[in-house]
């Protein structure tokens, strides 16, 4: 029994060992995100209250890049958008980083923002991408604004109320802590095989997750929102529209991107095969992007 309780005493050094490292690395890596920290954005007074983003670019080819949950005006890497010859517009979205919630804290109200910055950019019309939880508001402002939106991609999202679904236990305890959180995402991006797709998921991670505190207010407030009685006219979306989906998608089935399809008149359906909810957002949103960029190109 002596030599079982010594595995056991070297495996729990072992493992308090690699806790304390992960930790160390954790420490460095937010507050690293934390000294990058107002970064280039910029805080636009309008009509609706203040609202944070970045501009990119300097053509007259306007895009509206909106994050998902959690995220905020850094979360992307637009090369791929400015090579094609467009200017993004990344706001952080009510409750994220500098944007306040009172701002725009239901899915309408967050659409209104997105015309407000509009008005205060004196753009007329840009066309609008939203991931995940991005999408429900790009599918009301191209719905609301028909006239001021020139174009719609909707990536992993959907049209309709849900409801987060429930996680494991341990899972849940993983994630609700920022250390947790941080060494579960970490761990994820890590089983990539490709040293590229895994840094540019950790880049996507740090980027929009970290730190907490700028996060937290948006990410209660979007799974409240998803959750109440919102609805978007789908039928009244009148530009061309690409909606990009994970066929195995455990968070947002793909029957939803099937319903924004048959839903929104002029839109075309891309249905990734074997891909999930965070392979289509995070690991592979480079591609998604390019999709994007492609579909714009060629109907604006």
């Amino acid at each position: 029994m002596k030599w079982i309780k010594s595995i056991l005493l070297g495996l729990l050094v072992v493992l308090v060992v690699f806790i304390g490292v992960q930790y160390i690395q954790y420490i460095k890596s937010v507050n690293q995100v934390k000294a990058d920290l107002p970064g280039e954005s910029i805080v636009a007074e309008t009509v609706h209250g203040p609202v944070e983003y970045f501009i990119q670019g300097e053509s007259n080819q306007y895009v509206l890049l909106i994050h998902g949950t959690p995220g905020s005006y850094r979360t992307f890497m637009a090369d791929v958008l400015l090579n094609h010859g467009f200017t993004i517009i990344s706001p952080s979205r009510p409750g994220y980083f500098r944007t306040p919630l009172s701002s725009g804290k239901t899915i309408d109200a967050q659409a209104d923002l997105y015309a407000a910055l509009l008005d205060h950019l004196s753009i007329d019309s840009a066309a609008i991408i939203g991931f995940s939880g991005g999408g429900p508001s790009a599918l009301k402002f191209a719905s609301q604004y028909t006239n001021r939106c020139s174009g719609l991609v909707v990536i992993a999202s959907t049209g309709r109320p849900f409801e987060e679904p429930s996680r494991p236990l341990m899972e849940n305890m993983m994630m609700g802590t920022e250390f947790g959180r941080w060494m579960g995402y970490g761990t994820m991006t890590s089983q990539f095989e490709a040293a590229d797709t895994g840094e540019i998921a950790l880049d996507y991670l740090r980027s929009g997750f970290f730190p907490s505190e700028q996060i937290q207010t948006g990410e209660r407030n979007d799974f409240q929102q998803f959750a109440s009685q919102w609805k978007v006219n789908l039928t009244s979306i009148q530009c061309p529209t690409l909606i990009i989906h994970g066929k195995e998608d455990e968070l947002i089935p793909f029957s939803e991107a099937i319903h924004l399809n048959n839903e929104i008149p002029k839109s075309s359906l891309i249905a990734k095969e074997g891909k999930d909810h965070f392979s289509v957002v995070f690991f592979e949103f480079d591609k998604s992007l390019k999709m994007a960029a492609d579909f714009l190109n060629d109907h604006l």
